[in-house]
Parts: structure tokens; C-alpha cells; sequence
């Protein structure tokens, strides 16, 4: 999410997407005209449920372990390590996106925050994190930010 601002936010990674019905067009799923052109390269070696006007590919992707709620800020969930996301142990992941320089949106049940290292922080949010050390710390996948 290269400003918190996007028009397109990322609701699924390109090689675990979320379970549910996906309609795409061949032309997308061969190489992508419009779109990063390994955006859909998980469905591409995988035949269609059915196909519409011999263009749209519809596939239905089932749940893979139990839901859970994440929370970002300055990213998105394409942009977390592979080997990060693998730790999910799910495919369905359940995305809340936030400001964090107005606003504070923990995940339900735990705390997970994902949250790019240049981006800045309320201070009143600042005691929160006094003395948290991440988890991960990776470079993001495609703009390797930290």
C-alpha cells in the first residue's frame, strides 16, 4: 500500500490466496495486462470450477486451517516474508488496515501488528510498544523496505 491512500488494497497473497469464489480473466492469469503479471500465478496451473465466454475462469478456493484477524500499516499482506505468512498455518486471513499515525487497530483474540518500519507512529501510542521487540523483521517483498 504505497500510501495509506491506495485504490487497490492487496486482500489476498498471490501464493496462499484467501478462501473463496475467484472470477479472473485468461488474459490476467497468463501473464496479467493490467496487473503485476505474477498477481495470479498461484491459479495457473490449476483448472477452473467452470469457465465463462471462454475468458473467465472462476475457482474456488477452500479454507486451509483456522481464521485469523491481522492488522497493517504502511503494507500489505503481499508485501510480509513468505516464511512470516507460512507461520499462519491458514490461508484465511482476516485483514483490518489502519493509520498509525491517527489510529491503533489491534488484531481480535491476539496482538499482531504488522507495521512497516519507516512508518510513523502516534506518540500517544508510543508507551504501547515500549519495550515490544518484533517477532520477524524482514524486507518487505517487493520494494524491500524494512
Amino acid at each position: 500500500m504505497h500510501g495509506q491512500g491506495s485504490w487497490k488494497l492487496k486482500k489476498y497473497t498471490p501464493f496462499d490466496p484467501a478462501p473463496g469464489t475467484y472470477a479472473i480473466s485468461v488474459a490476467n492469469i497468463m501473464g496479467g495486462i493490467w496487473f503485476d503479471p505474477n498477481e495470479y500465478r498461484f491459479f495457473r496451473d490449476r483448472t477452473p470450477d467452470t469457465i465463462i465466454g471462454n475468458s473467465i475462469y472462476i475457482y474456488t478456493i477452500g479454507s486451509r486451517g483456522n481464521p485469523i484477524d491481522r492488522s497493517l500499516t504502511g503494507l500489505q499482506i503481499d508485501q510480509i516474508a513468505l516464511a512470516t505468512y507460512a507461520r499462519f498455518n491458514t490461508n484465511d486471513v482476516r485483514l483490518r488496515w489502519f493509520d498509525a499515525i491517527s489510529s491503533l487497530i489491534p488484531a481480535l483474540n491476539q496482538t499482531w501488528l504488522a507495521i512497516n518500519d519507516n512508518q510513523p507512529i502516534v506518540s500517544e501510542f508510543s508507551a504501547l510498544f515500549a519495550g515490544v521487540r518484533p517477532e520477524t523483521q524482514t524486507q518487505t517483498i517487493d520494494d524491500h523496505q524494512p
